[in-house]
């Protein structure tokens, strides 16, 4: 999924999860070369990329770039107000891709349709999915 996010120019925003007992590292250059020789992923997972027509490097690639953008910290085990906090600064990576279209269309950026946000507003997942729900009607 991550390779085709890239492939389709989709922003990839990576959230590291602050758990106790659990840590992760960002791959290094030991860790593209394991994956590039097949000792990260099995020859199952080999097949499957290329049923999906990807490749190993396409892998690595989209990783790279990934991980070029440093990662927004998500504590679920915190309070309320911290977990809301690190939301919004995750969610202010985000746009919605009718405001974008909206910016580069004249037309769209006349009158704001009642569904989307103003242009440069951010939107919560709920409002998202109210909005889909609505749409659904």
């Amino acid at each position: 999924e991550i390779v085709t996010a890239i492939q389709a120019n989709v922003r990839v925003i990576p959230v590291k999860v602050m758990k106790p007992g659990h840590t992760f590292e960002y791959p290094d250059e030991r860790f593209y070369k394991r994956f590039m020789h097949g000792k990260v992923v099995d020859t199952q997972g080999q097949k499957l990329l290329e049923e999906c027509d990807m490749s190993m490097a396409d892998v690595v690639l989209a990783l790279r770039k990934v991980f070029t953008t440093l990662a927004e910290e998500y504590s679920p085990h915190r309070t309320e107000g911290i977990r809301r906090a690190q939301i919004d600064q995750i969610l202010r990576h985000t746009r919605l891709r009718a405001d974008i279209n909206r910016q580069e269309d004249p037309l769209l950026s006349q009158p704001a349709s009642p569904m989307l946000p103003p242009t440069g507003a951010r939107a919560s997942f709920r409002d998202v999915q109210e909005d889909r729900d609505t749409a659904a009607l």
